[in-house]
């Protein structure tokens, strides 16, 4: 009799532990696709950035000025190139923490 109980909640656990695996396994799961969701988007705007910094240079500021024909100081377009650059390897780096 005592064999017979102890049977029976070594087969609960058993499939106890089996839900937990697979309650672990979808919580990899969607951490992983809310990080590709969330990362993936702000490094493709980073590469954007760091391609075309000219372009990028004043985003949001444009109208702070009245004329139409805007030019970035070459230290304005170099600033927006390396901080464009250095968040990119930190977004990497961010991105490789969080699905692993």
């Amino acid at each position: 009799m005592i064999n017979w109980h102890k049977e029976i909640i070594t087969k609960s656990n058993k499939i106890r532990m089996l839900r937990f695996k697979r309650g672990v396994s979808m919580l990899r799961f969607a951490n992983i696709f809310i990080s590709v969701m969330v990362y993936i988007p702000i490094i493709c705007v980073l590469v954007y950035i760091a391609i075309n910094p000219r372009d990028t240079a004043l985003w949001g500021k444009r109208w702070q000025f009245k004329n139409e024909n805007l030019e970035p100081s070459d230290e304005a377009v170099k600033l927006t190139r390396i901080m464009s650059i250095i968040m990119i390897i930190i977004g990497i780096i961010a991105f490789i923490k969080t699905i692993s």
